[in-house]
C-alpha cells in the first residue's frame, strides 16, 4: 500500500509539541536506542530475554537487524515504521525522537518469515541469543499467533491496520508520544474504512482503552509445565463509519 503523501502528523500533547512522519534508515540507531531502553524490564521483555543484562551485545546486534529488516523493506510488509519527535527545548528546529512504531499496513497482513528473528542452528552460530529464552519466545509468538488469527484474521483478513510494536524513550513516557502515534494509525484507518487492533501487554491497556479501543479478551503465553507465564489482550478500534 502506498502511504505516500499521509505519512506526517503534527500533535499538540499536553504542552509538548510532537511531529509523527515515517522513519528512514538513517534513524536506525536512534530507534534501536529508543527500543534497548523503553523495553527493557517490561514483563513480556523479562519473559522472552531474562539474560539480557548479561549478553547485551547479543540482546543489541538482534535488536537491530530486526529494526534494519522493517526500515529497509520498501514495501512495508514486514512493518511500517513511524517516528515522534518534539522539538530541542534550546532550538525548536532541532528535532528529538523520542518514540516509534511499527504498523503491519491494510493489505499486508500475510505471514512474512523475519531473518532477524530466525533461530536456526545456523544462525544461532554467527547471531547468538545468549539473552532470551528460547521456549518462552516460542510460546510468546504461538500465542501472538493464535490471538491475531482468532480475533482479528479470521474476520478482518488483511483489511485491518494492526499496531504491531510501539515503544517511548523513558524520559518522555506519559507525555503523549506515544498516543500521537496510535491516534496518527487511527487517522490513517479511519480513511481506509478498516480497525486498528493490537495485542497489549498488561501495561498499554488503560492507554488503549481511553483512546476507544475495546478488550477481546487475554490470551495466557506459557510453556507447558512452566510455572511463569503472562497474559496478552487482543483490543480493537472499529472505524467511526461502521458504527
Amino acid at each position: 500500500m502506498n502511504t505516500k503523501g499521509s505519512v506526517q502528523g503534527r500533535f499538540c500533547m499536553k504542552s509538548m509539541l510532537i511531529t509523527v512522519r515515517e522513519a528512514t534508515l538513517a534513524d536506525l540507531d536512534t530507534i534501536l536506542q529508543i527500543r534497548l531502553a523503553s523495553f527493557q524490564g517490561t514483563e513480556q521483555w523479562q519473559y522472552r530475554y531474562p539474560f539480557y543484562h548479561n549478553y547485551p551485545e547479543d540482546h543489541a546486534i538482534s535488536s537491530r537487524r530486526r529494526i534494519e529488516e522493517y526500515l529497509k523493506d520498501e514495501t512495508g510488509a514486514s512493518g511500517h515504521v513511524m517516528l515522534a519527535e518534539t522539538p530541542c527545548s534550546e532550538d525548536s528546529e532541532v528535532k528529538i525522537p523520542i518514540a516509534w512504531a511499527v504498523w503491519r499496513m491494510p493489505s499486508s497482513h500475510d505471514e512474512l518469515v523475519s531473518a532477524a528473528e530466525l533461530q536456526t542452528p545456523e544462525v544461532l552460530k554467527q547471531f547468538p541469543r545468549r539473552d532470551t529464552n528460547l521456549a518462552h519466545v516460542k510460546a510468546f509468538k504461538s500465542a501472538c499467533k493464535v490471538a491475531r488469527e482468532t480475533c482479528f484474521g479470521s474476520k478482518y483478513g488483511n483489511k485491518q491496520m494492526f499496531l504491531h510494536n510501539i515503544s517511548t524513550q523513558p524520559d518522555y513516557q506519559r507525555r503523549g508520544a506515544a498516543t500521537a502515534l496510535i491516534q496518527w494509525g487511527m487517522s490513517f484507518a479511519e480513511r481506509e474504512g478498516v480497525p486498528v487492533t493490537l495485542l497489549s501487554n498488561s501495561v498499554g491497556i488503560h492507554l488503549y482503552t481511553q483512546l476507544g479501543f475495546k478488550s477481546l479478551g487475554s490470551v495466557e503465553v506459557r510453556v507447558e509445565g512452566d510455572s511463569e507465564m503472562l497474559f496478552i489482550t487482543p483490543m480493537i478500534k472499529e472505524p467511526k463509519s461502521s458504527s
